[in-house]
């Protein structure tokens, strides 16, 4: 059963529904005429508010999700969302922004459902300008926090619903350098109830970019996780928090026809009564040729530590914070930067304008056996209690494929396979997977 509050947002989603029909100019015409004869414009309050959003809808479907032939969990199912945003800029020092989403999931089988959230609140901020010659900005209410590659911090934009978050971010900003330093929750998805944050789980951060030199952009930041509650355990049972710090740095450029990316993060602290030692690092290379086809080779190597002692009270499993992992381990969705090595081959063609084909190939393997496999939201898939299974976990061969009509028509379709290695043949079912999708994005 519906909420009240999801009631209040089904109404507001009608609301501006109807302000972003009846503030076209078709409509105003006739007196925007009589307006001009008088001087005034007694509705230009209109002009400093700006509607926006998107349509999107996905065909998916799945075979052998759970890498078991003999339990049939094939499935197929069409995603929609709507966005609906309303920015209001009465002077240069003050912005106000509110976005409504509504996500819905039809046609699939699986439970539970997790791709629904029915009309909800996904942005709400104020922005607040110190005056011209201070070039500080405060952010309060619901954001998105998105930084670098999307790796650590991001909004999912892959999900039904996104990743947002109740946060505080004040921005420092000169040039092409800035700094941000940010307190937030991430917001929880409730699919019947008023999407509320995280009451436990807390994110801070101090997070700054600049340009060293020409097409280059570099990066360095501190990421601190943190639980109120005393609830995760250590490795030898006892209870306590967690107190999650990154510190990590990024560059990311191109130099003629070569292009490079490299990220490395460490991360200390507590996780239970666990010291927490671990580290991820991501190098990415590439070469675009001279060619009317602009075709394009590269390779990546991402890395994840993993725990290689589950009793020796130390926590050397990567925490993978908020990320947005579905371009870049694999389109089944099936890893994370956890417990992983993946080798990454790349290539893209541009076969008419308009048009972007990429293909990959991925070799995965497991950091440390003594750990568990995890996926794409960093839980666990399996786990070799024995420790002695191969950590070879198999390839993946994918294939993606973009068309962009114009600035508000977009169509995406990609289709992978997942080769089961000789870790599943040695922890229990070793069969192969499957993910395709079609998909049509429409903004205005």
């Amino acid at each position: 059963m519906l909420s009240i509050k999801k009631i209040i947002l089904t109404a507001l989603l009608a609301v501006v529904a109807g302000c972003l029909a009846f503030s076209s100019p078709a409509m105003d015409s006739s007196s925007s005429a009589a307006d001009s004869t008088q001087g005034t414009q007694p509705f230009d309050w209109m002009e400093k508010i700006k509607f926006s959003g998107d349509i999107r809808a996905r065909v998916e479907g799945t075979n052998n999700l759970d890498l078991n032939s003999e339990q049939d969990d094939s499935d197929q199912r069409l995603l929609t969302r709507i966005r609906l945003m309303m920015e209001a800029e009465f002077c240069p020092e003050f912005k106000a922004v509110v976005r409504l989403r509504d996500a819905r999931e039809f046609f699939s089988e699986a439970s539970p459902n997790t791709n629904e959230d029915s009309v909800d609140l996904s942005l709400a901020y104020v922005d607040v300008k110190a005056p011209q010659e201070i070039p500080l900005t405060l952010r309060l209410g619901r954001q998105e926090l998105v930084y670098g590659d999307k790796r650590f911090v991001s909004n999912s934009e892959w999900s039904a619903g996104g990743k947002s978050f109740d946060a505080a971010k004040l921005t420092w900003k000169e040039g092409s350098s800035w700094v941000d330093l940010f307190w937030g929750s991430v917001v929880k998805t409730e699919r019947y109830s008023f999407d509320d944050s995280d009451k436990n789980t807390h994110l801070a951060g101090l997070y700054g970019s600049l340009q060293p030199w020409k097409n280059t952009v570099a990066d360095a930041y501190l990421l601190y996780k943190y639980t109120d509650e005393e609830n995760t355990k250590g490795e030898n049972g006892s209870l306590g928090g967690q107190d999650i710090y990154t510190l990590g740095s990024r560059v990311k450029g191109k130099q003629g026809s070569w292009d490079y990316n490299a990220e490395l993060a460490g991360q200390f602290g507590k996780y239970g009564s666990d010291d927490i030692r671990a580290w991820a690092l991501a190098l990415a290379g590439g070469y675009t040729f001279d060619s009317p086809l602009k075709p394009r080779i590269g390779m990546e190597l991402n890395h994840g530590s993993g725990d290689s002692d589950p009793k020796d009270g130390t926590h050397e499993s990567f925490d993978i914070l908020y990320p947005s992992n579905h371009y870049k381990y694999g389109y089944n969705d099936l890893f994370s930067l956890r417990n992983l090595t993946d080798l990454r081959l790349v290539s893209s063609c541009q076969p008419a304008k308009k048009w972007l084909v990429t293909g990959d190939c991925h070799f995965y393997w497991l950091d440390d056996v003594n750990d568990a496999w995890y996926d794409c939201r960093g839980k666990v898939i399996r786990k070799d209690s024995t420790g002695t299974a191969d950590s070879f976990l198999g390839e993946e061969i994918g294939l993606l494929v973009n068309y962009n009509l114009n600035p508000n028509w977009k169509f995406e379709s990609g289709y992978a396979h997942f080769f089961a290695g000789p870790y599943l043949e040695d922890t229990g079912s070793s069969d192969d997977t499957d993910f395709g999708w079609l998909q049509v994005v429409y903004s205005f």
